[in-house]
């Protein structure tokens, strides 16, 4: 069976968006997820021919989103590699560039809508995005238009379609241990001294008075998990 062409216009974005929101499983969980496979669709400019690129990239390399149940409403955007860059649309003209970053989403049953379908001024942007989730696998489809009245050679209407997203774990740190470093004096005697919620507003000793030397000094602190911080500071005997 012959497949149809990738792109011919905004309206086969539409059919795109289409079918793969019809094969959604539902909302995706918020967290970062890294994009392993998709397109980036950028049409038309001079040579009236889309041009296609495979996801990820440099730009385009994972997907952020937050669901809040609550208020019915999500946010998403598109990450480089670094997990920090924000993806940003080609410049069109003389128009703000727009970036992969939409807030106030709508919550559906079986996926996330990010729409305006009418820019707030004469000739700004609009766009229609759509994600959805499987298990830990995000899917996410959408187009954007960049009107540009008068231009001919720059493109206007970008598409992604298929893009294939993996959660990632979610990642938590256990700090164990700290190091309480300073300068000290070898005619000098330090104690290290220590405060959390446990203590209030008391200062406690941590171990015996430190003779100093002259350079750097230090003394380890073993964290409990049960404690959620703790405050320290060094002090100069008399």
């Amino acid at each position: 069976m012959k497949r149809p062409a990738l792109w011919t216009g905004l309206g086969t974005a539409f059919w795109l968006w289409g079918m793969a929101a019809a094969a959604a499983e539902g909302v995706p969980a918020s967290g970062f997820y890294t994009i392993i496979s998709g397109a980036f669709v950028s049409c038309c400019g001079f040579a009236g021919v889309p041009l296609s690129r495979p996801l990820p990239s440099g730009s385009q390399a994972c997907i952020e989103v937050r669901v809040d149940a609550a208020s019915g409403t999500a946010r998403m955007q598109v990450l480089g590699a670094d997990m920090r860059t924000v993806f940003v649309f080609p410049q069109v003209g003389p128009q703000p560039v727009l970036a992969l970053r939409f807030d106030r989403g709508q919550v559906l049953p079986d996926r996330l809508r990010f729409e305006q379908m009418a820019g707030p001024e004469p000739g700004s942007a609009f766009w229609s995005y759509t994600l959805a989730g499987a298990g830990d696998t995000l899917s996410l489809n959408g187009w954007a238009r960049l009107p540009c009245p008068g231009c001919a050679d720059v493109p206007t209407d970008f598409t992604h379609t298929n893009v294939v997203a993996r959660r990632m774990p979610e990642v938590t740190l256990r700090v164990s241990e700290v190091e309480v470093r300073w300068e000290g004096s070898s005619n000098r005697l330090y104690q290290v001294q220590y405060q959390s919620e446990e203590t209030g507003a008391a200062w406690v000793n941590l171990g015996p008075p430190v003779p100093g030397v002259n350079g750097p000094q230090a003394v380890v602190d073993r964290v409990r998990a049960e404690e959620a911080r703790r405050f320290y500071r060094v002090v100069t005997l008399p």
